[in-house]
């Protein structure tokens, strides 16, 4: 039986992870209302990202994992994701980014306790 080649999509090792930034980010956050952002990375380029959103409180938490322009004000995509009382979850996502996105985590309802959230995206294409 002959060998057929799939093309299939290469993943580029070589490329470093962004990072990051906001008040989730860093250190633990306290008393985050709802639509603050807790985290985000901003200014993506016109590429594919693998998506890591790590997040996590000491009480139910909703939590609104966006990918939007660079405004803001136009979610590209959005999954809401429900964590409970001391847990941490990570969510894998793919998402093709347009130049100046942004991706981001926002409190979908006000958290009186300690919070926090990363996000971390790596180029794959």
């Amino acid at each position: 039986m002959p060998w057929k080649v799939i093309d299939m999509g290469l993943r580029d090792v070589g490329n470093p992870p962004i990072q990051s930034t906001g008040i989730g980010s860093s250190a633990i956050a306290v008393n985050a209302s709802s639509g603050t952002v807790v985290a985000a990375i901003v200014g993506l380029q016109d590429r594919l990202y693998e998506t890591r959103f790590t997040v996590g409180a000491d009480t139910v938490a909703f939590w609104k994992l966006q990918h939007a322009d660079a405004t803001g004000n136009t979610l590209r995509n959005q999954k809401v994701v429900i964590t409970g009382t001391n847990d941490a979850r990570e969510y894998i996502y793919t998402f093709k980014a347009e130049t100046s996105d942004q991706f981001r985590v926002v409190m979908g309802s006000a958290v009186g306790s300690s919070l926090a959230a990363d996000i971390q995206a790596e180029v794959i294409s």
